[in-house]
């Protein structure tokens, strides 16, 4: 059940959250509030992990939260490529463990696939809270339809786009990726994405063909 509530929370914020609510004071602190549910959300979706993994994944969790808050009540605009950066960071870590706990699979199952799935979206907005904290700290480091900055207000239901199209190797142009670095980081999400798909398939595959030989 929390799996399958995590899951919702990360398609919610992928698809409504960042790119729908209001780029205000108002919307941002409902992200906050959405990462802040997100985030219990997947400790409770981990806690089969070792004692040890969880206790740090705790701890880590405590630190983008943190970071997330004091920005939005004290209105500190230099901690923004520090709190993108840290929940970029722990959007990754859970991406990673939840693939960790797909690979260590024994049979195919819905919440097999509901991590899966989960799993893909949040590397989509990982790699779009490191594509802000490029932004942040090399002004003019991606186009948007020809124009060499990124909106302020906009920037991070942008990148979330951009960072989804370019995971699914989707590319429309109307984002490009300027800098070297910006360019190296985009290659490597759509390496990424590419070869977590080839694994995912292989495991559900190898899955399902061993149930079969032994049935």
């Amino acid at each position: 059940r929390s799996l399958t509530v995590l899951l919702v929370l990360v398609a919610f914020t992928a698809f409504v959250g960042i790119p729908l609510l209001p780029a205000d004071s108002t919307g941002e602190g409902l992200i906050k509030i959405l990462f802040t549910f997100f985030f219990l959300s997947a400790l409770l979706a981990l806690r089969d992990e070792k004692q040890a993994t969880f206790r740090l994944l705790a701890s880590a969790l405590s630190i983008p939260i943190f970071a997330l808050w004091a920005r939005h009540i004290f209105q500190a605009e230099a901690l923004v490529w520090f709190d993108s950066a840290m929940v970029g960071f722990v959007f990754f870590s859970l991406a990673i463990l939840l693939t960790a706990q797909l690979l260590r699979a024994k049979n195919v199952s819905f919440r097999l696939v509901q991590g899966a799935a989960a799993s893909y979206l949040l590397l989509g907005i990982a790699w779009a809270h490191f594509y802000q904290v490029i932004d942040e700290l090399l002004p003019g480091a991606f186009s948007v339809l020809g124009s060499p900055s990124v909106p302020v207000e906009t920037d991070l239901s942008l990148f979330t786009y951009y960072s989804l199209i370019t995971l699914c190797t989707v590319g429309y142009g109307d984002i490009v990726p300027v800098h070297p670095i910006a360019r190296s980081l985009s290659t490597l999400e759509a390496l990424v994405g590419q070869l977590y798909l080839l694994t995912v398939l292989g495991k559900l595959v190898s899955l399902e063909s061993e149930k079969k030989r032994k049935g």
